[in-house]
């Protein structure tokens, strides 16, 4: 309980700091309260933007297992910073961001993250554009979200490095886009509750793919395309087999084709498409995967306080941690009502099915509802509960979970 004692302090000094800047801000007749996205400050030329966010999670089930279900209260801590530069038609950001998650009780799910990016979008000329990004992240995998069959005895940790560029040329109704990418993947060593190793350095790959649109703008609602994806990862060490890294490699390349229409009407925006993607292994005893591919991203606004989402995926995909390849089929449909200028409330539901190459088969059912309040241009509230369930065929990775989660955010 002591070591909780410094977050508890600052939620307090925090709320009382944004309470003071909420009470010190003069009122003016031109501040929109429904608008939070208030343009950020300039200095020296830079326009710089700081935000810190704080969110009280209490989840039932926090290691997502089918037994012995662990009740917590997560503190999580976001600061983030964005600084953004304009030098005659090139735009440059610098993004950092850092969350930091407490826990009451189950202190070996603390972790700390943060990720650090630098992009740009250089002008050549008006007709073609140079996007470049280059990023650093330390992450870890949420327990909803871990396949592995025995659960480690804390959050798997990932340290990503990736750097992408490209050019986007867009003469006249034709677009053109090509993006490469370069991704290093390294994960962690953990360990069971009963102290027994669990490697994961042997799933630590380098990752290098490319990735093309085409379209054409007849100047009407609908504008075809056709996009292409293909990439290869290299895994950096054979398949641990208990004892050394003597099992097989999984080295795969994965190719996405993909034809279909951008929509862009008064009330109905989005795009639709349908294609074929692969993943085959380099190692003949590994199962390729052949797949019928569907991807749509529809919003329609019927007025303009409502604001429905549909999100419909098909894609072939690879689980690295239960070293199984899969179909990924996923449905998501959502939904935002404007209350009034200061407040939304939000609805979504999804359904996903992953089928492995390996005999696995999951389905996930997740639900969510949220409130977002504006309480002035410096400070926004939110509020969500989540309930979801994962049912499937491997023993013991049934589980049910569900989130309530309050947080404020400050723009600094």
């Amino acid at each position: 309980m002591k070591k909780t004692m410094p977050f508890a302090c600052f939620i307090i000094c925090y709320i009382l700091l944004c309470t003071l800047v909420s009470n010190n801000t003069p009122a003016r007749a031109s501040d929109k309260i429904d608008s939070p996205n208030t343009p950020p400050p300039i200095i020296g030329n830079f326009l710089l933007s700081a935000k810190l966010n704080l969110d009280q999670q209490l989840t039932t089930n926090l290691l997502a297992t089918s037994q012995n279900e662990t009740s917590d209260l997560r503190t999580t801590i976001t600061p983030s910073l964005s600084i953004k530069k304009n030098i005659k038609d090139h735009e440059l950001t610098l993004n950092a961001v850092a969350p930091i998650k407490k826990h009451l009780h189950t202190h070996k799910e603390d972790t700390v993250g943060g990720k650090i990016s630098l992009s740009g979008l250089l002008t050549a000329k008006r007709s073609l554009k140079i996007p470049i990004s280059v990023y650093y992240s330390k992450s870890h995998i949420e327990r909803h979200n871990d396949t592995s069959v025995i659960t480690p005895i804390k959050p798997i940790q990932i340290q990503r490095r990736h750097i992408e560029g490209g050019f986007i040329f867009a003469p006249n109704r034709l677009h053109i886009g090509i993006i490469g990418h370069y991704t290093n993947n390294q994960f962690s060593n953990n360990n069971t509750e009963n102290k027994d190793p669990l490697i994961y350095k042997d799933i630590s790959n380098n990752d290098t793919g490319l990735s093309s649109k085409i379209s054409y703008n007849y100047g009407s609602n609908l504008s075809p395309f056709l996009a292409f994806k293909t990439h290869k990862a290299r895994f950096l060490r054979h398949t641990h087999n208990g004892t050394s890294f003597n099992g097989v490699k999984r080295d795969h390349a994965y190719h996405s084709l993909l034809a279909g229409m951008n929509i862009k009407a008064k009330t109905l925006s989005g795009n639709i498409s349908a294609g074929y993607n692969t993943l085959k292994y380099e190692n003949s005893s590994l199962g390729d995967l052949h797949a019928l591919q569907v991807a749509a991203n529809l919003d329609w606004k019927p007025t303009e306080r409502i604001n429905l989402n549909l999100n419909i995926a098909r894609n072939a995909a690879e689980d690295s941690i239960i070293k199984s390849s899969y179909t990924d089929n996923t449905i998501n449909a959502s939904l935002e009502y404007q209350a009034q200028n200061n407040l939304s409330v939000n609805t979504s539901a999804k359904l996903s099915n992953h089928d492995y190459t390996s005999g696995r088969d999951d389905m996930v059912y997740e639900g969510q509802l949220g409130a977002n309040y504006t309480l002035n241009t410096a400070m926004q509230a939110h509020a969500k509960i989540i309930a979801r369930k994962r049912s499937s065929n491997i023993e013991n990775e049934n589980y049910m979970q569900n989130t309530l989660m309050v947080g404020i955010t400050g723009n600094l």
